[in-house]
Protein backbone atom coordinates (compact mmCIF):
# COMPACT_ATOMS: atom_id res chain seq x y z
CA UNK A 1 0.00 0.00 0.00
CA UNK A 2 1.32 3.32 -0.90
CA UNK A 3 1.73 5.74 1.63
CA UNK A 4 0.76 8.46 -0.40
CA UNK A 5 -2.85 8.04 -0.09
CA UNK A 6 -2.93 8.08 3.53
CA UNK A 7 -2.46 12.31 2.93
CA UNK A 8 -4.60 12.52 -0.21
CA UNK A 9 -7.72 10.97 1.50
CA UNK A 10 -7.09 13.94 4.46
CA UNK A 11 -7.32 16.43 1.77
CA UNK A 12 -9.75 15.09 0.09
CA UNK A 13 -12.02 14.98 3.40
CA UNK A 14 -11.05 18.50 4.29
CA UNK A 15 -12.23 19.69 0.83
CA UNK A 16 -15.42 18.24 0.81
CA UNK A 17 -15.65 18.78 4.66
CA UNK A 18 -16.07 15.15 5.78
CA UNK A 19 -15.96 14.40 9.38
CA UNK A 20 -15.43 10.81 8.76
CA UNK A 21 -11.86 9.45 8.98
CA UNK A 22 -10.08 6.49 6.82
CA UNK A 23 -10.31 3.71 8.66
CA UNK A 24 -7.00 1.12 8.48
CA UNK A 25 -6.92 -3.22 9.17
CA UNK A 26 -5.38 -5.60 7.60
CA UNK A 27 -7.27 -5.29 4.36
CA UNK A 28 -5.77 -1.91 3.51
CA UNK A 29 -7.44 1.49 4.49
CA UNK A 30 -10.91 2.81 3.92
CA UNK A 31 -13.04 5.91 3.23
CA UNK A 32 -16.69 5.42 3.27
CA UNK A 33 -19.12 8.42 4.12
CA UNK A 34 -21.82 10.44 2.70
CA UNK A 35 -21.82 13.45 0.15
CA UNK A 36 -24.83 15.30 -0.75
CA UNK A 37 -26.96 11.97 0.05
CA UNK A 38 -24.78 9.62 -2.18
CA UNK A 39 -22.85 7.04 -0.50
CA UNK A 40 -19.38 6.34 -1.59
CA UNK A 41 -16.10 4.63 -0.59
CA UNK A 42 -12.35 5.43 -1.23
CA UNK A 43 -9.84 2.39 -0.82
CA UNK A 44 -6.54 1.05 -1.14
CA UNK A 45 -5.79 -2.87 -0.66
CA UNK A 46 -3.12 -3.65 1.73
CA UNK A 47 -2.19 -6.10 -1.69
CA UNK A 48 -1.83 -3.31 -3.82
CA UNK A 49 0.95 -3.27 -6.40
CA UNK A 50 2.04 0.14 -6.97
CA UNK A 51 0.30 3.24 -5.83
CA UNK A 52 -3.37 3.04 -7.52
CA UNK A 53 -6.56 3.28 -5.70
CA UNK A 54 -9.99 2.71 -6.01
CA UNK A 55 -13.29 4.53 -5.66
CA UNK A 56 -17.21 3.25 -5.31
CA UNK A 57 -20.06 5.69 -5.99
CA UNK A 58 -23.43 4.11 -4.82
CA UNK A 59 -26.19 4.92 -7.98
CA UNK A 60 -29.26 2.96 -6.11
CA UNK A 61 -31.47 -0.18 -6.67
CA UNK A 62 -33.07 -0.58 -9.80
CA UNK A 63 -36.81 -1.05 -10.32
CA UNK A 64 -38.04 -4.56 -10.37
CA UNK A 65 -40.24 -4.26 -13.39
CA UNK A 66 -36.92 -2.57 -15.38
CA UNK A 67 -34.37 -4.16 -14.15
CA UNK A 68 -33.18 -6.16 -17.31
CA UNK A 69 -33.60 -3.11 -19.14
CA UNK A 70 -32.07 -0.73 -17.38
CA UNK A 71 -29.01 -3.06 -16.52
CA UNK A 72 -28.61 -2.94 -20.11
CA UNK A 73 -28.57 0.67 -20.62
CA UNK A 74 -25.72 1.40 -18.15
CA UNK A 75 -23.46 -1.45 -19.68
CA UNK A 76 -24.34 0.65 -22.79
CA UNK A 77 -23.04 3.22 -20.78
CA UNK A 78 -19.49 1.54 -20.14
CA UNK A 79 -18.71 1.52 -23.82
CA UNK A 80 -18.48 5.67 -23.07
CA UNK A 81 -16.01 5.44 -20.71
CA UNK A 82 -12.11 5.68 -21.85
CA UNK A 83 -8.91 5.39 -20.92
CA UNK A 84 -7.20 3.06 -18.23
CA UNK A 85 -9.36 4.02 -14.82
CA UNK A 86 -11.68 1.04 -15.54
CA UNK A 87 -14.35 3.23 -14.88
CA UNK A 88 -17.33 1.09 -14.85
CA UNK A 89 -21.24 0.61 -13.67
CA UNK A 90 -21.14 -2.61 -11.79
CA UNK A 91 -23.66 -4.52 -9.15
CA UNK A 92 -22.62 -5.12 -5.58
CA UNK A 93 -22.31 -8.42 -5.20
CA UNK A 94 -24.08 -7.70 -1.98
CA UNK A 95 -26.64 -5.38 -1.70
CA UNK A 96 -27.55 -5.44 -5.42
CA UNK A 97 -27.25 -1.85 -6.05
CA UNK A 98 -25.71 -0.12 -9.00
CA UNK A 99 -22.28 0.91 -8.44
CA UNK A 100 -19.89 3.48 -10.36
CA UNK A 101 -16.31 1.94 -9.77
CA UNK A 102 -12.96 3.70 -10.97
CA UNK A 103 -9.03 2.95 -10.68
CA UNK A 104 -6.95 6.23 -9.83
CA UNK A 105 -3.34 6.71 -10.26
CA UNK A 106 -1.74 7.91 -7.42
CA UNK A 107 -0.64 10.82 -8.26
CA UNK A 108 -4.22 12.43 -8.67
CA UNK A 109 -4.91 15.49 -7.28
CA UNK A 110 -7.26 15.75 -3.94
CA UNK A 111 -8.89 18.44 -6.09
CA UNK A 112 -9.49 16.19 -9.57
CA UNK A 113 -10.75 13.95 -6.98
CA UNK A 114 -13.28 15.98 -5.41
CA UNK A 115 -14.55 17.44 -8.55
CA UNK A 116 -14.83 14.24 -10.38
CA UNK A 117 -16.47 12.43 -7.32
CA UNK A 118 -18.41 15.25 -6.86
CA UNK A 119 -19.66 15.17 -10.26
CA UNK A 120 -20.42 11.12 -10.69
CA UNK A 121 -22.32 11.99 -7.25
CA UNK A 122 -24.37 14.56 -9.16
CA UNK A 123 -25.44 11.66 -11.79
CA UNK A 124 -26.26 9.17 -9.20
CA UNK A 125 -28.78 11.67 -8.36
CA UNK A 126 -30.13 12.48 -11.53
CA UNK A 127 -30.57 9.09 -12.15
CA UNK A 128 -32.10 8.03 -9.44
CA UNK A 129 -34.69 10.64 -10.83
CA UNK A 130 -35.33 8.76 -13.70
CA UNK A 131 -32.33 10.23 -16.05
CA UNK A 132 -30.12 7.90 -18.05
CA UNK A 133 -26.44 7.59 -18.11
CA UNK A 134 -24.19 7.82 -20.59
CA UNK A 135 -21.53 10.27 -22.27
CA UNK A 136 -24.62 13.23 -22.97
CA UNK A 137 -25.38 13.17 -19.42
CA UNK A 138 -22.68 14.49 -18.00
CA UNK A 139 -19.18 14.72 -20.43
CA UNK A 140 -17.45 15.33 -16.93
CA UNK A 141 -18.57 11.87 -15.66
CA UNK A 142 -16.10 10.86 -18.76
CA UNK A 143 -12.72 12.65 -18.03
CA UNK A 144 -9.95 10.09 -17.83
CA UNK A 145 -7.64 11.25 -14.77
CA UNK A 146 -4.66 9.58 -16.76
CA UNK A 147 -5.62 11.46 -20.45
CA UNK A 148 -2.51 11.55 -22.52
CA UNK A 149 -2.83 14.68 -25.12
CA UNK A 150 -3.84 13.96 -29.02
CA UNK A 151 -0.77 11.99 -30.65
CA UNK A 152 0.35 10.28 -33.63
CA UNK A 153 -1.02 6.71 -35.07
CA UNK A 154 2.23 6.00 -35.99
CA UNK A 155 3.09 3.22 -33.38
CA UNK A 156 -0.15 1.60 -33.76
CA UNK A 157 0.69 1.30 -37.26
CA UNK A 158 3.77 0.00 -36.62
CA UNK A 159 2.58 -2.71 -33.90
CA UNK A 160 0.36 -4.02 -36.13
CA UNK A 161 2.22 -4.38 -39.33
CA UNK A 162 4.44 -6.54 -36.88
CA UNK A 163 1.51 -8.27 -35.61
CA UNK A 164 0.34 -9.00 -38.86
CA UNK A 165 4.01 -10.74 -39.69
CA UNK A 166 4.12 -12.51 -36.48
CA UNK A 167 0.44 -13.73 -37.01
CA UNK A 168 0.81 -14.57 -40.37
CA UNK A 169 -2.84 -13.22 -40.60
CA UNK A 170 -4.38 -12.61 -44.33
CA UNK A 171 -6.12 -9.47 -45.28
CA UNK A 172 -5.37 -7.55 -42.39
CA UNK A 173 -5.20 -4.13 -42.29
CA UNK A 174 -6.49 -1.31 -39.64
CA UNK A 175 -9.24 0.72 -40.69
CA UNK A 176 -9.23 4.48 -40.43
CA UNK A 177 -11.71 6.06 -38.62
CA UNK A 178 -11.11 9.31 -39.96
CA UNK A 179 -12.60 11.77 -36.85
CA UNK A 180 -11.32 9.62 -34.01
CA UNK A 181 -8.56 6.83 -35.23
CA UNK A 182 -7.96 3.53 -36.67
CA UNK A 183 -9.40 0.28 -35.62
CA UNK A 184 -9.04 -3.17 -36.64
CA UNK A 185 -11.15 -6.61 -35.87
CA UNK A 186 -9.71 -10.18 -36.11
CA UNK A 187 -11.09 -13.41 -35.14
CA UNK A 188 -8.87 -15.13 -32.14
CA UNK A 189 -9.77 -18.99 -30.80
CA UNK A 190 -13.04 -17.72 -32.48
CA UNK A 191 -13.91 -14.75 -31.03
CA UNK A 192 -14.15 -11.55 -32.38
CA UNK A 193 -12.21 -8.62 -31.23
CA UNK A 194 -11.82 -4.83 -32.50
CA UNK A 195 -8.91 -3.01 -31.49
CA UNK A 196 -8.99 0.57 -31.74
CA UNK A 197 -6.94 3.50 -31.06
CA UNK A 198 -7.99 6.47 -30.44
CA UNK A 199 -6.76 10.00 -31.21
CA UNK A 200 -7.76 11.48 -27.53
CA UNK A 201 -5.73 8.60 -26.48
CA UNK A 202 -2.55 8.30 -28.03
CA UNK A 203 -1.28 6.01 -24.98
CA UNK A 204 -3.72 3.42 -25.28
CA UNK A 205 -5.06 0.66 -26.92
CA UNK A 206 -9.07 -0.26 -26.83
CA UNK A 207 -9.75 -3.81 -27.22
CA UNK A 208 -13.52 -4.99 -27.96
CA UNK A 209 -14.19 -8.81 -27.70
CA UNK A 210 -17.41 -9.94 -28.68
CA UNK A 211 -19.03 -12.03 -25.71
CA UNK A 212 -22.78 -12.84 -26.89
CA UNK A 213 -25.60 -11.25 -28.60
CA UNK A 214 -28.25 -9.65 -26.39
CA UNK A 215 -31.12 -11.95 -27.99
CA UNK A 216 -29.31 -14.95 -27.52
CA UNK A 217 -28.04 -14.41 -23.90
CA UNK A 218 -30.33 -15.17 -21.12
CA UNK A 219 -32.93 -12.17 -19.65
CA UNK A 220 -30.74 -11.93 -16.30
CA UNK A 221 -27.41 -11.18 -18.07
CA UNK A 222 -27.10 -7.81 -18.09
CA UNK A 223 -27.20 -7.83 -14.23
CA UNK A 224 -24.65 -10.99 -14.01
CA UNK A 225 -22.51 -9.02 -16.66
CA UNK A 226 -22.60 -6.43 -13.95
CA UNK A 227 -22.04 -7.90 -11.56
CA UNK A 228 -18.84 -9.73 -12.93
CA UNK A 229 -18.04 -6.08 -13.17
CA UNK A 230 -17.56 -5.90 -9.55
CA UNK A 231 -14.81 -8.73 -9.46
CA UNK A 232 -12.76 -6.67 -12.28
CA UNK A 233 -12.29 -3.74 -10.54
CA UNK A 234 -8.90 -3.69 -9.64
CA UNK A 235 -8.20 -5.33 -13.28
CA UNK A 236 -4.70 -3.84 -14.50
CA UNK A 237 -6.16 -3.99 -18.16
CA UNK A 238 -9.31 -1.60 -17.29
CA UNK A 239 -11.71 -5.12 -18.05
CA UNK A 240 -15.02 -4.67 -18.02
CA UNK A 241 -18.39 -5.84 -19.74
CA UNK A 242 -19.75 -3.55 -21.76
CA UNK A 243 -23.09 -3.50 -24.50
CA UNK A 244 -22.28 -1.89 -28.05
CA UNK A 245 -25.71 -0.75 -28.76
CA UNK A 246 -24.94 -0.32 -32.79
CA UNK A 247 -24.98 -4.13 -32.56
CA UNK A 248 -26.72 -5.23 -29.55
CA UNK A 249 -23.65 -7.34 -28.43
CA UNK A 250 -22.80 -7.79 -24.73
CA UNK A 251 -19.05 -6.95 -24.97
CA UNK A 252 -15.67 -7.14 -22.69
CA UNK A 253 -13.44 -3.93 -23.09
CA UNK A 254 -10.21 -3.61 -21.87
CA UNK A 255 -7.01 -1.61 -22.54
CA UNK A 256 -3.30 -1.85 -23.24
CA UNK A 257 -0.49 0.75 -23.01
CA UNK A 258 0.77 1.56 -26.61
CA UNK A 259 4.24 3.27 -26.93
CA UNK A 260 7.40 2.94 -28.37
CA UNK A 261 7.98 -0.13 -26.14
CA UNK A 262 4.62 -2.19 -27.58
CA UNK A 263 5.72 -4.82 -29.95
CA UNK A 264 3.18 -6.65 -32.16
CA UNK A 265 3.44 -9.78 -29.59
CA UNK A 266 2.35 -7.56 -26.60
CA UNK A 267 -0.86 -6.94 -29.05
CA UNK A 268 -1.38 -10.65 -29.93
CA UNK A 269 -0.95 -11.54 -26.01
CA UNK A 270 -3.67 -9.14 -25.51
CA UNK A 271 -5.59 -10.40 -27.81
CA UNK A 272 -5.45 -14.09 -26.91
CA UNK A 273 -6.02 -13.38 -22.96
CA UNK A 274 -9.64 -11.32 -23.88
CA UNK A 275 -10.26 -14.09 -25.92
CA UNK A 276 -9.75 -16.67 -23.63
CA UNK A 277 -11.63 -14.69 -20.48
CA UNK A 278 -14.43 -14.77 -22.95
CA UNK A 279 -14.60 -18.42 -23.88
CA UNK A 280 -14.23 -18.82 -20.04
CA UNK A 281 -17.75 -16.62 -19.73
CA UNK A 282 -19.20 -18.29 -22.18
CA UNK A 283 -18.41 -21.91 -20.59
CA UNK A 284 -19.51 -20.28 -17.28
CA UNK A 285 -23.17 -19.91 -19.66
CA UNK A 286 -23.15 -22.80 -21.08
CA UNK A 287 -23.20 -24.25 -17.70
CA UNK A 288 -26.04 -21.80 -16.23
CA UNK A 289 -27.87 -25.12 -14.92
CA UNK A 290 -24.90 -25.76 -12.55
CA UNK A 291 -25.43 -22.53 -11.33
CA UNK A 292 -22.22 -21.26 -12.02
CA UNK A 293 -22.68 -17.05 -13.56
CA UNK A 294 -20.23 -14.82 -15.27
CA UNK A 295 -18.80 -13.52 -12.00
CA UNK A 296 -17.36 -16.97 -10.94
CA UNK A 297 -15.27 -17.27 -14.39
CA UNK A 298 -14.06 -13.35 -13.48
CA UNK A 299 -12.93 -14.41 -10.19
CA UNK A 300 -9.61 -15.84 -11.49
CA UNK A 301 -9.07 -12.91 -14.02
CA UNK A 302 -7.78 -10.23 -11.18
Amino acid sequence: MNSRFSPLLEQFCRLAELSARPVEDATGLFLGATLGGVDFELFQPQSQDGDRFFSRVVFGPLSPPDEPQQWRALLAANMGFPGAGGQAFSRDPVSGEAVLQQSWAGGTTPDLLYRQLSCQMAVARDWRSGALCGPDADDSLFQDEDAAPRGPAGHFQRVCDELREQAALQDFSPVSMVSSGAAFMVEVQGVEIWACHFHCRADLIHLYADLVPVVDGPAGLAGQLAEANAWLFADRMGSAFCLREATQDYVLRSVMPLSQATRGVDLWRGLVANAQAVLDVRRSLQSAATGARPGDAMADMV
